[in-house]
């Protein structure tokens, strides 16, 4: 999922999900060396006490830009979406359940440039540099019933009915600048500002914002080819 400027990938995983996330400015080198386009990091999700699912599905919803990844475990359905929104400038994952009080997560974020995560409150940020940009990550959990709190240092979520988190990261690069950077002392109140606007609002309305502002521009052209519905799966269509 991308917005232009911020993206990530879903790996898809139940007991532990990974959403691997690039911001297209993290890159390393200087204003004389060349260097090569930069990894952000990950957000790591456990999911603890998850033994068997059934009816696992993944999928890319290409007419409104979300990524999904669905499950039943006991008669409850389990669902995660991921959209990277451009009105909000971020990344945004909401975890639901069909029963209340069956959301479990324990949740890490990882840098992969060795930066060290901070937590606090319900946020987890990280903050770093290379040759000469400036950069940092903030990932902010929001929960609907259960309890969030840090146990053993690990952000973790009990017995929630839902869980949508925000995540936002940013350099200090200029393209206007003479040095190709701005003050690197504003990532953190910019980064911040953008994940708790988002945060301060629901998830129906950051999706319908994504959704909205992503047709305007999909929905300009549209290509049918009848008589081609597909309900298999892509591995037994492959097979």
């Amino acid at each position: 999922v991308g917005n232009g400027q911020f993206g990530g990938m879903v790996f898809g995983g139940i007991k532990q999900e990974e959403i691997q996330f690039n911001d297209k400015t993290l890159w390393e080198g200087d204003k004389t060396t060349y260097g090569a386009y930069q990894n952000f990091g990950s957000v790591i999700i456990n999911s603890p006490g998850i033994s068997a699912v059934q009816n696992y599905r993944r999928s890319l919803d290409i007419e409104n830009a979300i990524a999904s990844v669905e499950y039943d475990i006991e008669n409850v359905h389990f669902t995660r979406e991921y959209l990277s929104s451009y009105p909000d400038s971020a990344i945004i994952l909401n975890y639901t359940a069909s029963e209340a009080g069956k959301i479990n997560l324990e949740i890490f974020l990882w840098d992969a440039h060795g930066a060290k995560p901070t937590i606090e409150g319900n946020s987890i940020t990280a903050a770093g540099k290379l040759k000469l940009l400036n950069f940092y990550s903030n990932l902010t959990v929001k929960n609907d019933g259960g309890t969030l709190e840090i146990i053993d240092g690990v952000m973790t979520v009990k017995n929630a009915n839902s869980v949508m988190m925000v995540l936002r990261g940013k350099t200090n690069y200029s393209p206007t600048s003479p040095t190709y950077t701005f003050n690197a002392a504003l990532i953190k109140q910019q980064t911040d500002k953008i994940v708790n606007d988002a945060a301060a609002k629901d998830f129906a309305k950051l999706k319908a914002a994504h959704i909205a502002d992503y047709k305007s521009l999909f929905d300009r052209v549209k290509f049918e080819l009848r008589g081609t519905a597909n309900s298999m799966p892509t591995d037994e269509l492959i097979t």
